[in-house]
């Protein structure tokens, strides 16, 4: 699995960088893929909607990743 980020457009400004992923097929991804993932889209979510300009940032990302984890009983915790 092969991972790489674009210069994006949805934020106007091409600062946003969308994450790809190349496969071979069918694959399993790694904890490592999933988490540089996830990494990944944080960082783009607070490009696109900036929390410096009172926008969500990556929160609305992570209110979908705790319902996903929510289900196990766990839940990831606001950054104080």
């Amino acid at each position: 699995m092969q991972h790489r980020r674009i210069n994006g457009r949805k934020n106007g400004h091409g600062t946003d960088r969308p994450h790809l992923v190349l496969t071979e097929g069918w694959e399993i991804p790694t904890n490592k893929d999933v988490l540089l993932m996830i990494d990944a889209i944080c960082e783009n979510e607070e490009e696109i909607y900036p929390t410096q300009l009172g926008l969500s940032g990556c929160g609305m990302f992570l209110e979908e990743v705790n319902a996903v984890l929510n289900k196990y009983g766990y839940e990831v915790k606001e950054h104080q």
